[in-house]
């Protein structure tokens, strides 16, 4: 219900600055709520939901930015702890780039996107640099510690056959291509 207050309030007074608040804490790493609603606002964009419209639906939506930012800080937590772990420069800006150019793509221009987000994509960048870097250093521990898994297709008919009770059904599908040649 808080939850819900908060997002309501800071939508109808969007001239008024709302203190920023700690929401979770993993580790030495804090989760902020401006974070959070960012993340939020910007995936509310993308996919059309509006909180003024659909206040359940954002709210939803915050709470999965919320679980995903404090998933994403344990295993950085872990991650951290790997002392081979390293991300360059040039890693970390080629990934900025691209990720702000798809973002500008989505608000259909520059001038839209720092209209909309009320930042310049240089500051945006700064803004967003170590979030980026502890990204990628979680993405290069967890392919670390998948890298040297295989699994044959004996252990997935293994697995099928075990819990085969347990997983979902799919339909039965199948395709089939025509071709015409006039005689």
């Amino acid at each position: 219900m808080f939850l819900f207050l908060f997002l309501f309030i800071s939508f109808l007074l969007p001239q008024q600055q709302l203190a920023d608040g700690v929401l979770a804490v993993v580790g030495n790493r804090i989760v902020l709520a401006s974070d959070v609603l960012e993340e939020t606002s910007l995936l509310a964009q993308q996919k059309n939901i509006s909180p003024q419209k659909n206040p359940y639906l954002y709210d939803r939506l915050f709470s999965s930015v919320l679980e995903r930012q404090i998933d994403k800080s344990v295993v950085l937590y872990y991650a951290l702890q790997d002392s081979s772990l390293e991300v360059s420069y040039d890693e970390i800006n080629k990934t900025l780039d691209e990720r702000l150019a798809f973002y500008i793509a989505q608000f259909g221009s520059e001038a839209e996107f720092e209209k909309t987000t009320n930042s310049t994509v240089v500051e945006m960048k700064k803004r967003h640099w170590d979030n980026i870097k502890n990204e990628m250093i979680v993405e290069k521990f967890k392919m670390g510690l998948v890298h040297d898994a295989f699994v044959t297709k004996n252990e997935v008919l293994a697995f099928y056959e075990n819990y085969k009770d347990s997983l979902p059904s799919s339909p039965e599908t199948a395709t089939f291509t025509v071709l015409e040649k006039k005689i």
